[in-house]
């Protein structure tokens, strides 16, 4: 039978490993909404589904946080509508304020689809618009419970001590 005094190494061992996963999971990425060239009406020469493509190219979780960037000498607007309003570029009924803050940043609260569009002239029409898809990320409740967890196996394994 192994003695208690063993078991701690393994014991911290295991607390270090669970603390960094957490931590890992937990951890919040900036994306700046269309990559280097930003918010923008896309060029001719660039596909219509620019920032369709650039959505599909990124993995978005909880806490995560949307920069939208444009140019100094440019006018663009960020908007959340519904997927409706998306695909018909309406902004009649949106879900959250306009933003016309150059950057305007926006944090991902939870897991599903969120729709956003520029509302100034045609730009959504000719292709700025980006539909965002937040997947199982780590909410504030579930980072909790890790915490309640690996602090109640930590307490048990030093009263057994």
């Amino acid at each position: 039978m192994a003695s208690r005094r063993g078991m701690v190494p393994v014991t911290m061992v295991c607390l270090i490993v669970s603390i960094s996963i957490m931590f890992d999971v937990a951890r919040a990425e900036e994306h700046i909404v269309g990559g280097d060239l930003g918010w923008i009406v896309p060029p001719k020469n660039i596909s219509q589904h620019f920032f369709s493509n650039w959505s599909h190219s990124q993995s978005f979780k909880i806490h995560d946080v949307l920069v939208f960037k444009w140019g100094a000498k440019t006018q663009h607007t960020v908007l959340e509508v519904t997927r409706a309003d998306y695909e018909c570029c309406s902004s009649n009924n949106p879900l959250e304020t306009l933003y016309e803050q150059n950057p305007t940043n926006i944090t991902l609260t939870k897991n599903g689809t969120r729709y956003f569009i520029c509302t100034i002239s045609s730009h959504c029409k000719d292709g700025q618009k980006v539909a965002i898809h937040v997947g199982t990320g780590t909410s504030l409740v579930s980072t909790i419970n890790i915490l309640a967890a690996v602090a109640s196996s930590v307490l048990i394994a030093l009263l057994n001590f």
